[in-house]
């Protein structure tokens, strides 16, 4: 998952911006259900001279039940202003 970092709050600290997010993981099935969401806390650091253009980068690795054959939800929340971003992609089962 990549967030630019210009959409999210990022504390500078020494060297860096340092940002503390959730990762929010959930399958969504064809009927609309969806299924109990993975919260995943994670914080980075980026440079502080990162421009707008630069992301926060995470890689995690997570199992869904083999029944939710719709699409995988992706939600990013910046825990210092509550803000929540997400996409919705296909799930390749």
């Amino acid at each position: 998952v990549l967030v630019p970092v210009s959409g999210v709050y990022a504390e500078e600290r020494g060297d860096g911006k340092r940002a503390k997010l959730e990762l929010m993981i959930a399958a969504v099935d064809e009927e609309g259900r969806a299924s109990e969401p993975m919260v995943i806390p994670f914080s980075v650091t980026v440079d502080k001279s990162a421009a707008d253009g630069t992301f926060f980068r995470k890689d995690a690795n997570f199992t869904l039940d083999r029944h939710w054959k719709g699409r995988i939800f992706v939600g990013v929340r910046d825990t210092a202003t509550n803000r929540i971003g997400a996409v919705a992609l296909p799930i390749g089962i």
